[in-house]
């Protein structure tokens, strides 16, 4: 028998799994009569067709009524394969030597064109495994993209960039990080670990662009910079046009002006920033569009704004953390987990859930990451409160609830970040499949 330790008094928590092969959605669903076996759906089964088990109807984003077929199947869509080095078929070959039979023109050009269209992907770390899943299924943050940040207030969207962008510091990147909400303040700096980055300015507070025009300026004006890579824009929302604010509240009553301003804004810097490395996170307020299927939350700025993102990302709630505090009579809030997913994604799968756990004032939670993938892998086991982990010297330490296994996993983030590496990391995906579980 291994030795045990024990560490940790937490309270007991609550393990809650969720069911696979469901689907929730806040929108009121109507439920049909599931599939029954029949002679059909085995035939479907025995060729390896998944069989659908029930059929649901939902509301998309743009409140229509769209049909979801649920299987519980984990290999469902899997027999669309794409095979790169397939063998050349005799038709296959007749084709190319009639093309190339034709004469060939303009071959620099079309070389140029390929050598621009297939430049290399890069990626850096964000800092956090989760979101790194979330954008590129592991890479990290592809460079030279728009990318856009959605989700309620107080949910933890500026404190996750924040943190962001001190690894990005720490890696040897410069961001700029344009607050036209005001909000960010030296205490916030201080806490956040960023007043070293402050001062040999590779972070730079920018808190007076609060205007399309002094924003463009500053993008136009640091377009050459190689040595400005990442760019935050704490809140698009909060851009306004110079127009709007010269004018009183009475004589600014334009239509949809934020939003044509909105357009043209990221319509002019998405061709500029073209064939560069430059990256701009963009924090968008979400807003409540009633409708006749009821309230929905969708990111201000109008419908256009979507199409220049090459990623967005939604934020919504799960949970609060809360902890208690001496001499507080109720536990005080802390932090947040939230269900994080991508709407849109041109790097990896995009509506695959993941948690994420933010700490206001402090950034990204790994340790809550990091225990979730050592618990799918069997590393940690429970039994009742006590929860059960190899430790670095390998030996078992035993723990009295999981705030304590985080905490040990936290103090030791090198060693397990490398043991959760070594068993496949953190992925969006599963490796070799078009959709699955990390």
């Amino acid at each position: 028998m291994p030795k045990k330790r024990v560490e940790g008094s937490e309270n007991k928590s609550t393990k809650t799994t969720a069911k696979r092969g469901t689907v929730k959605s806040a929108e009121t669903k109507t439920k049909e009569t599931p599939a029954k076996v029949t002679e059909d759906t085995q035939r479907l089964e025995d060729i390896g067709e998944p069989v659908v088990e029930e059929t649901l109807t939902e509301t998309d984003d743009e409140n229509n009524q769209v049909e979801v077929k649920i299987t519980t199947d984990e290999d469902a869509g899997s027999d669309v394969v794409v095979e790169e080095n397939q063998p050349w078929s005799d038709e296959d070959k007749r084709a190319l030597d009639a093309f190339q039979s034709l004469p060939q023109a303009n071959q620099k050009l079309y070389d140029k064109l390929m050598q621009e269209a297939l430049r290399p992907e890069k990626y850096v770390s964000s800092g956090s495994f989760i979101l790194d899943a979330v954008l590129s299924n592991g890479d990290g943050i592809p460079m030279g993209t728009f990318i856009e940040v959605t989700a309620p207030a107080y949910t933890g969207k500026s404190s996750m960039l924040l943190f962001v962008a001190k690894n990005l510091c720490k890696q040897g990147y410069r961001c700029a990080y344009i607050d036209s909400e005001r909000g960010l303040n030296q205490k916030q700096i201080d806490s956040f670990g960023l007043t070293r980055y402050v001062t040999n300015k590779m972070f730079l507070p920018i808190t007076t662009y609060d205007t399309f025009e002094k924003v463009d300026d500053f993008l136009v004006e640091t377009l050459n910079d190689p040595s400005l890579n990442f760019i935050f824009i704490d809140s698009l929302t909060a851009v306004s046009p110079q127009s709007m604010i010269d004018k009183t509240a009475s004589e600014s009553q334009t239509m949809a002006i934020h939003a044509r301003y909105t357009s043209n804004f990221l319509r002019r810097f998405r061709s500029l920033f073209t064939g560069t490395d430059k990256t701009i996170f963009f924090i968008a307020q979400n807003r409540k569009q009633f409708t006749q299927y009821g309230a929905q939350d969708s990111a201000a700025g109008g419908e256009a704004q979507k199409h220049y993102m090459d990623i967005i990302i939604e934020m919504k709630p799960k949970s609060k953390l809360k902890r208690t505090v001496k001499g507080y009579a109720e536990p005080i809030e802390y932090g947040s987990e939230c269900i994080i997913k991508t709407k849109k994604n041109r790097f990896c799968a995009s509506g695959v859930p993941k948690v994420i756990t933010i700490v206001f004032g402090r950034g990204v939670s790994n340790a809550s990451a990091l225990y979730d993938a050592l618990e799918n892998n069997d590393r940690i086991k429970q039994r009742g409160s006590f929860y059960t982990l190899e430790g670095i010297d390998g030996v078992e330490v035993q723990f009295r609830g999981k705030d304590a296994v985080k905490s040990y996993i936290s103090k030791n983030n090198v060693y397990y970040t490398d043991l959760v590496e070594r068993l496949g990391g953190i992925r969006l995906v599963k490796q070799g499949n078009s959709i699955g579980e990390a």
